[in-house]
């Protein structure tokens, strides 16, 4: 199949208190190396409490095509997400994590289907890769659960919904329609929102270093009310 002409892409990263990892990550996307196609980098702070915005800043310090946007008060990964994308120009976009569970490296994989014209919507799928482990089987089987919940109602096999490892050619995201979700059910309602409309999504096995609380994991278990509600909502 011929070739998509992909020109430039977005890696939006949302931050909140990543002050041991954003460092290592943003180096690790500066020097992604993507033959033939512009790179454009926006970090999304979502009011960082630690040094992580400070950082941020003297990274970026007069360089070009990275771009931090930075939130006054801590709102949730869906609102940065939300943020990323109205200032992203890319052609694909690609979500990337700052806390180096999902290797920058994953960007290629996700690339690959979107740059042969084969999808516009690819995840990259924890469990295709048999070498990955988890932070915890409780966490294991809660993300089960949830993919198995979201696949019931929207008549979909179940996929990694939740992944955190995503790109979306940039017309799509323009096409399903505003998201309203703030924290960690943004997933969720995007998953169900793409699906819904009309688009199929691809999964791609990736790499993932699962991280514990202990060493700054964010969700907990209480998110997946918010989620099972926003799936809920969705029947409706």
């Amino acid at each position: 199949m011929k070739k998509n002409k992909i020109k430039k892409i977005s890696v939006l990263i949302p931050v909140y208190n990543e002050e041991k990892t954003v460092m290592p990550l943003l180096r690790k996307v500066e020097n992604l190396k993507l033959p033939g196609i512009v790179k454009e980098i926006i970090i999304i702070d979502d009011g960082s409490t630690d040094k992580s915005e400070t950082l941020i800043k003297s990274f970026i310090y007069k360089k070009k095509g990275i771009k931090l946007i930075s939130l006054k008060n801590n709102q949730g990964k869906g609102a940065s997400l939300k943020k990323g994308f109205s200032s992203a120009t890319g052609d694909v976009l690609v979500i990337q994590d700052a806390d180096l569970e999902y290797p920058p490296k994953n960007i290629k994989f996700l690339l690959k289907p979107i740059l042969k014209n084969d999808a516009k919507v690819v995840y990259g799928s924890r469990k295709l890769n048999k070498n990955n482990r988890y932070s915890s089987f409780a966490y294991y089987l809660g993300g089960a659960f949830i993919n198995f919940l979201i696949a019931k109602f929207i008549k979909q096999k179940a996929l990694d919904f939740i992944s955190g490892s995503k790109a979306f050619k940039s017309d799509v995201i323009k096409k399903i329609g505003p998201l309203n979700s703030k924290g960690f059910e943004f997933d969720t309602e995007i998953s169900i929102k793409i699906v819904n409309s009309g688009y199929k999504i691809e999964e791609v096995p990736i790499i993932y270093n699962p991280r514990l609380h202990k060493d700054g994991k964010k969700i907990r278990w209480y998110h997946s009310f918010r989620i099972i509600w926003t799936i809920v909502k969705s029947i409706n």
